[in-house]
């Protein structure tokens, strides 16, 4: 964990904060507090220094831009680097700009704050917030309410100025994040880009390094090579981000201890970028360079995302996006097999050109997925991922291997047994909540319990297989979970999923010829 995570998780505990109850009609114009602090308050001033910096930036985009990653100091600090990303966007049309930014006060883990306010005010005028939008993100069970931490933040603020002097006629999203964990990014990613649509700008607000003891952060000592050592060390993070790497960057993170205070932002970005997409380094400085004092030193860089957002899986209103048919569903039942054969044989994971099959459109969309294999009727390794991350027929690739080899509840799968073996696949929706455990329907639902950090998956079939009720279902899962079996009774609520069940087994028998009549 970074740094800056430590600092604001051990902030939260200190502090005791809880989300403000406020509505909307009470807070209804939020006014910045960042003005003669951040940036000049004059309004006339204010707009020639954004002006200067967008003079000075000289920028080629040759695509539509998507999304940006601007830093979020001071002006006179960040404002020349900010100017590259807004020069890429200037003239152009959003009606819709996202901005996830870090919080600096101490915003509880694995939770991302959408105010209720319904504008804010710069010096420049009042920004609405998309309101729709809003209410969009709040069925997500990370979504919670801190306006008051919205008020003192800067990471979200700062850039609605340059917004204003570069856009006309846009409305707001501002999302601030705590520390996430892997599966919180991907919810988080999954709940804002069911409100993106191709005329929404994404802006990840972050600063990179934060080096010096100040930042409780010297990988390196202050000496004449201090700049080329943070230069070193920026640009592995940044070509991570450039190859929209979130493994990779989260293991730098974890590895590097790197002080970006914006990196879950960042992989909030990278989860739900399209793999079609761009990135782009623009500009890049230090406070160190600016100052000539590498003592304390920040680093500022602005990218820019090009390409389309297009549709993921069921990720939209529209039902019909990525539903599978049997051509779809029988290339996936081979995908997982022809995958096992080749791991299973030579020890190594194989591409789609490998395997000499070519994924349909619906198998390019971004799906979860859970892969059952079955010998002899009886179980034989089952893992899955709840929330789409990547296409599908990836995801089917990756989980067979891990079904066969990584379930620790069995010994893993040998070649000679593969004959033997029916795979399932289980292709699933994104989870929403259910307030009552009365609403879960078994043999609809998968079920998704959540307590004290801890998650248990059924999948929907689990129970009908089973042929218990709700309750005893209910029970086996809290079981195994790792907790009594009756832990789920104080919970407040579930998240539940539905699936497209198919195997090799039920395709044959669809597909097998009917019998003639006597």
């Amino acid at each position: 964990m970074s740094t800056l995570r430590y600092w604001a998780g051990l902030a939260a505990a200190i502090c005791g904060l809880t989300a403000w109850s406020g509505t909307a009609t009470e807070e209804k114009i939020m006014i910045s507090q960042l003005p003669g602090k951040w940036y000049k308050a004059d309004p006339t001033a204010l707009r020639q220094d954004i002006q200067g910096y967008l003079k000075a930036a000289k920028v080629q985009v040759d695509k539509p831009v998507i999304a940006l990653i601007l830093p979020h100091a001071g002006y006179q600090y960040s404002g020349p680097v900010a100017g590259y990303g807004l020069k890429a966007i200037a003239g152009k049309s959003y009606s819709r700009v996202i901005i996830i930014g870090p919080s600096h006060y101490g915003l509880p883990a694995d939770i991302i704050s959408v105010p209720s306010f319904t504008q804010i005010q710069t010096p420049l005028g009042k920004v609405p917030l998309d309101l729709a939008a809003v209410r969009k993100l709040r069925g997500c069970r990370l979504v919670h309410d801190y306006s008051k931490l919205h008020k003192l933040e800067h990471s979200d603020q700062i850039h609605l100025p340059m917004l204003q002097v570069v856009l006309k006629n846009f409305q707001v999203v501002p999302i601030m994040v705590g520390p996430l964990s892997g599966d919180a990014v991907i919810a988080a990613g999954n709940a804002i880009r069911s409100i993106i649509d191709d005329h929404t700008l994404v802006l990840v607000s972050s600063d990179f390094t934060h080096y010096g003891a100040n930042y409780h952060y010297l990988p390196f000592p202050v000496n004449a090579k201090t700049a080329l050592e943070l230069d070193k060390l920026d640009h592995q993070a940044f070509n991570l981000i450039q190859k929209k790497d979130l493994s990779g960057f989260s293991d730098f993170i974890d590895q590097t201890g790197d002080t970006i205070c914006g990196e879950d932002a960042i992989r909030i970005l990278l989860a739900m970028l399209p793999t079609s997409a761009t990135v782009q380094l623009l500009k890049y400085d230090t406070s160190g360079r600016q100052s000539g004092n590498y003592e304390m030193s920040v680093s500022y860089a602005a990218f820019a995302v090009t390409g389309a957002w297009g549709r993921r899986g069921q990720s939209t209103d529209d039902p019909d996006v990525g539903k599978l048919d049997d051509n779809d569903r029988r290339t996936l039942t081979d995908l997982a097999r022809k995958t096992l054969e080749w791991y299973l044989t030579k020890n190594d994971y194989p591409d789609l050109k490998d395997l000499n099959i070519t994924a349909t459109p619906n198998l390019k969309l971004d799906r979860a997925v859970f892969v059952t294999l079955h010998k002899n009727g009886d179980l034989r390794g089952c893992i899955g991922e709840i929330y789409p991350s990547r296409p599908l027929y990836m995801a089917v690739m990756r989980r067979a291997i891990d079904a066969a080899v990584n379930d620790y509840r069995f010994a893993p799968v040998t070649a000679a047994e593969l004959p033997s073996l029916d795979i399932e696949i289980s292709v699933l929706t994104p989870p929403s909540p259910v307030v009552k455990w009365t609403d879960i329907v078994l043999g609809r639902d998968g079920i998704i319990m959540e307590k004290s950090g801890q998650r248990c998956v059924f999948l929907p079939q689990v129970p009908t297989e089973q042929k218990w009720d709700l309750e005893t279902t209910l029970n086996h899962l809290a079981v195994k979970g790792g907790f009594s079996q009756d832990a789920w009774r104080d919970k407040n609520g579930f998240m539940v999923f539905q699936a497209d069940v198919f195997g090799e087994k039920s395709l044959k028998m669809n597909s097998a010829p009917a019998a003639s009549k006597p």
